[in-house]
């Protein structure tokens, strides 16, 4: 289970010297919301390196250069969710120590608690540790500021803090992340025990606007467990905290998944459940929103192993656990995929959605669809489709549909 995702550059970190990883993206994706019609295309140079030395230090990073959005104002892949162009966009940055027992990391750092579900953030400015007590038993603990209330965007575009996306001109206050994970390891899988909380102070801005200070946390337990060729993957999760001065952070959430490879194909299955929220409350599904795990994006075909600005732009960017707004879910999800020929891999995904308390919606089904064509080892394509319905008092219907290429170097 990772709990610290300082290992995702392309070199092991106790082999002395540099190494480098680059890959080139763009995507094209347009979309039919209810006659509403967007075309867009994206593009984005990525690039992973680690410097390793005296076998135990090392400098990692993860840049993103050249990043923009061309076509209708829809820049859901841009950092600065406006279609305007980025030079360069650090994602993290940082260095680390390895020892025999003991990791410590500090800087602009990825870190994940549990599944992923709970936190899964790049660039968190701050320190991590990681104590390996025995072959059992580590321990994990970091702590770190997401954002300054000095750091405001003056161009008035949007941006998003861990709750969602605020106005640029506006702002909360400094926010800050600390969590520490429990984790242990058996012969069939692995268990993780974890706290984690994300809190801001009160912040008035310059229209002398003040924001009320705030603090989510969360405590979960998650895990994996093999049973022959079946694998087994589930976590728990409860929230809780103070959303502003009259409205409290509440959730109460769960999944479990059982995956069963084949010679040419997978099969996945999973089961989805959210408590909701009183009017009084809000429904907290995550610490935070950056790069969050999207069930929703199952189907839409194999990941590319390097970016993360791929196909998945198709799926919805919403919470599995919360897609109806404050009215938790009841559901279930199946995915599977088949490799045609060694290059070529079709994907398929269905998910389905029901509000566990009061909603608008009676319902949301998401139908996906993909395919995956590794040219060589420099070049990979794609192509997908997602249908998104929502039923009830209001329905509405999304179909989206894109094609990508990756060039690695």
């Amino acid at each position: 289970m990772a709990v610290h995702a300082a290992t995702d550059s392309p070199a092991d970190a106790h082999v002395n010297g540099f190494e480098m990883s680059n890959v080139f993206n763009v995507t094209t994706v347009a979309r039919d919301d209810d006659g509403s019609d967007q075309q867009y295309t994206t593009q984005v140079l990525e690039s992973r390196g680690v410097y390793t030395f005296k076998d135990r230090y090392s400098v990692n990073y993860w840049v993103k250069i050249a990043e923009g959005v061309w076509g209708q104002d829809f820049g859901v892949t841009n950092m600065s969710g406006a279609n305007e162009f980025i030079e360069v966009n650090i994602e993290t940055l940082y260095g680390q120590y390895r020892g025999d027992a003991v990791t410590l990391s500090a800087g602009m750092l990825p870190i994940v608690v549990g599944n992923a579900y709970t936190i899964q953030v790049d660039g968190l400015t701050g320190t991590s540790g990681e104590w390996q007590v025995n072959d059992k038993f580590s321990l994990m603990a970091f702590g770190g500021i997401v954002s300054e209330n000095d750091s405001t965007d003056d161009t008035g575009l949007e941006w998003e803090d861990s709750r969602g996306t605020v106005d640029g001109d506006g702002g909360n206050g400094d926010e800050y992340m600390l969590g520490v994970q429990l984790n242990t390891s058996f012969q069939q899988g692995d268990i993780a025990v974890y706290y984690a909380t994300d809190y801001s102070d009160e912040y008035t801005d310059s229209d002398d606007i003040t924001y009320d200070e705030w603090n989510l946390q969360a405590l979960g337990v998650a895990g994996h467990y093999n049973k022959g060729k079946v694998s087994f993957e589930g976590e728990m999760m409860t929230f809780f905290g103070e959303a502003s001065e009259d409205t409290d952070y509440t959730g109460l959430q769960g999944y479990l998944t059982a995956s069963y490879p084949m010679d040419k194909s997978s099969v996945q299955g999973s089961l989805y459940f959210a408590l909701g929220a009183d009017d009084d409350e809000t429904q907290a599904t995550s610490i935070n929103k950056f790069g969050m795990v999207q069930p929703m994006q199952q189907g839409l075909g194999q990941t590319f192993d390097h970016s993360d600005t791929d196909l998945k732009v198709l799926a919805p960017p919403l919470s599995v656990f919360d897609p109806f707004g404050n009215a938790g879910v009841i559901g279930a999800a199946v995915n599977g995929s088949y490799s045609v020929a060694k290059p070529v891999t079709l994907s398929a995904g269905l998910l389905f959605l029901t509000p566990e308390g009061d909603s608008d919606y009676d319902s949301l089904s998401i139908v996906n669809t993909g395919i995956h064509y590794e040219v060589n080892d420099m070049v990979k394509l794609g192509a997908a489709a997602s249908y998104k319905a929502y039923a009830g008092d209001d329905d509405r219907e999304l179909l989206s549909a894109g094609a990508a290429v990756n060039f690695y170097f």
